[in-house]
């Protein structure tokens, strides 16, 4: 297997962050603004070699997303 290129990983990432927010308005009618979306997608790859690893921390910012935009304050 070929390690991914940053370019690819900038890529997975903003296919991963859409395709989940997606979801998240379809379940939970939730619509982030431009800067959530950025701060989502905001992943710092540089030590991450797979994609398993990146749709983790992916699926955590958008956890974190959801509950804040529930509570009012964020994750505890």
């Amino acid at each position: 297997m070929n390690q991914l290129s940053s370019i690819e990983k900038h890529n997975y990432v903003n296919y991963k962050t859409n395709y989940y927010l997606a979801k998240v308005k379809e379940i939970y009618n939730l619509s982030p603004t431009n800067k959530e979306k950025d701060a989502i997608s905001d992943i710092d790859f540089s030590d991450v070699h797979n994609l398993r690893e990146i749709n983790r921390l992916i699926e955590n910012k958008i956890t974190e997303y959801v509950c804040k935009n529930f509570s009012g304050d964020g994750v505890e």
